[in-house]
């Protein structure tokens, strides 16, 4: 799951693709939204929460929107008991409704695009596709989630100092990019991810390990939102 993007997959047996599928086309089709389930997802949603407050990680994520200029980027994204029981019932918004609503309004096939691989022909696959999948409502196509990129003027360069809850000294250069989704043949990201990433004689890291400053150093290109921004991180695990 991404900002802009969720993506399903999985895997079966040959003899068993075609019964599968049309179970997995059930939940775009009619779906079920049992409404014994909502507690149920609520507390697994809110679980993983708890998980992750304890998680560098994700405390240094949430950091990066919280900082970043007024919008949808800067909001909370996981969810938890707070965000999608207590908050809702006070405001007396039934969850559930909610729900069929944004699934009515995106699950639809302008915004969605299948792969299916398999030992049948290119003409079979297609065939059972078609029988499995056609009673997926049309709807309409995506409209671009933020008008802007997330970090202006005034969020750019900006020192931050985070004390984190392992033992952990780690400095992070985050550089916000133009959106790379257009370039995805070839990948100028990973070009410069492994110039200064490269490990061997004369290279960045091995620069900063004679220097007794570092241990090691990534770097790499990490989507933002599609058709918005991206964002290049260089993360440098430091010495004493």
């Amino acid at each position: 799951t991404m900002d802009a993007m969720t993506t399903y997959y999985f895997s079966v047996s040959h003899s068993y693709l075609e019964p599968a599928l049309d179970r997995f086309a059930q939940f775009f089709i009619d779906p079920l939204f049992d409404p014994s389930c909502t507690d149920r997802e609520i507390s697994a949603v809110d679980a993983e929460h708890d998980k992750n407050i304890s998680q560098d990680d994700w405390r240094i994520a949430q950091l990066s929107r919280h900082t970043a200029r007024p919008g949808p980027y800067r909001r909370f994204t996981t969810g938890n008991r707070a965000t999608l029981g207590e908050g809702p019932a006070a405001k007396q918004l039934d969850l559930r409704a909610a729900l069929l609503a944004f699934h009515e309004a995106h699950y639809v096939a302008a915004r969605m695009c299948l792969t299916v691989i398999g030992r049948e022909s290119l003409d079979e696959l297609q065939a059972i596709v078609e029988s499995k999948f056609s009673a997926i409502v049309g709807g309409t196509p995506p409209v671009p989630p933020l008008l802007e990129a997330p970090y202006g003027p005034g969020q750019l360069k900006r020192l931050f100092h985070v004390v984190p809850l392992r033992q952990a000294r780690s400095l992070i250069l985050a550089f916000q990019t133009p959106d790379q989704t257009r370039f995805y043949r070839t990948q100028p990201g990973n070009y410069l991810a492994h110039l200064i990433g490269h490990e061997g004689p004369a290279s960045l890291l091995s620069h900063l390990k004679a220097k007794g400053w570092a241990t090691e150093l990534s770097a790499g290109l990490f989507p933002g939102v599609v058709n918005v921004f991206g964002m290049f991180q260089v993360i440098i695990e430091l010495t004493e």
